[in-house]
């Protein structure tokens, strides 16, 4: 295998990125491998050397982390592995439900290209009910009421060899031929037109959409947390990004977090 056949084109991406949106400038890099993009400019942001918005993606990423201390797979050609480090003049209680707009911003985007997919409460994206899309949040506080969050996401164009067994793990083989340094100009637009959104209005903007789309709406789930389950209903989210759940013991509000929601079966 030649490895520099897998080297995305930095200024394809920011001379697209540019015809797209002038109002805001960002840092653009790509690396030909790393162990995770996430943890690529977490490290930089912890050292101070993190000055403005900087995007970073790779075709070959080692060391992909999901929540909860998970494993992220990729593979090269098939999925696209990038992060976003974003300042935000706020504290990081508000930052709770950060996750929820970066799937808004990234089903709008994929909207534009013909694909109509659904949300997960709290961060995941789902075509024809299985997931192809993940999103990871690393905070790094520079000082008070001032930190960087470092926005990683995964998305699987096809489904990496590793996972082809897998249940309830998708793909978006549509896009598979698609240039990816145009995705991915895409993708950073409408991810920092919602940040933007995000730090002026906070999340109420965003609750009708998150609603609309959730996948899980009305349906029977499991929520698990701590090894103990919690049945119910959802109902939808609040203003705060919290999932409304109906049960026996009358209506409850769940906070994102190290949660896992199921449909129950």
């Amino acid at each position: 295998m030649n490895i520099y056949s897998h080297s995305l084109n930095t200024s394809r991406i920011k001379n697209l990125y540019y015809n797209y949106n002038t109002d805001t400038k960002i840092d653009i890099r790509t690396i030909l491998s790393t162990n995770s993009t996430n943890s690529n400019l977490l490290s930089i942001a912890n050292t101070g050397l993190l000055f403005h918005p900087t995007f970073l993606a790779t075709k070959i990423q080692t060391a992909g982390r999901g929540r909860a201390g998970r494993i992220w797979y990729s593979e090269p050609e098939i999925t696209l592995t990038f992060s976003l480090a974003w300042k935000f003049k706020i504290s990081l209680k508000y930052l709770t439900s950060l996750p929820l707009v970066i799937s808004i911003a990234l089903s709008i985007a994929l909207k534009k290209f013909g694909q109509k997919v659904q949300l997960k409460w709290p961060n995941d994206l789902l075509l024809n009910g299985n997931k192809f899309c993940g999103i990871l949040i690393d905070t790094c506080i520079e000082k008070k009421n001032n930190n960087w969050a470092i926005i990683g996401i995964g998305l699987n164009l096809g489904l990496p060899r590793i996972l082809s067994k897998k249940i309830n793990i998708g793909n978006i083989s549509e896009l598979l031929n698609m240039e990816h340094e145009k995705l991915l100009a895409v993708f950073i637009c409408y991810l920092i037109d919602s940040l933007k959104l995000f730090e002026h209005y906070g999340f109420s903007i965003f609750m009708k959409y998150w609603n609309f789309n959730h996948a899980y709406t009305n349906k029977t789930v499991d929520i698990l947390k701590l090894n103990k389950i919690q049945k119910g209903i959802v109902i939808g989210i609040n203003k705060n990004g919290c999932l409304l759940l109906n049960t026996k013991f009358g209506k409850i509000t769940i906070s994102s977090g190290d949660v896992s929601l199921r449909l129950k079966k």
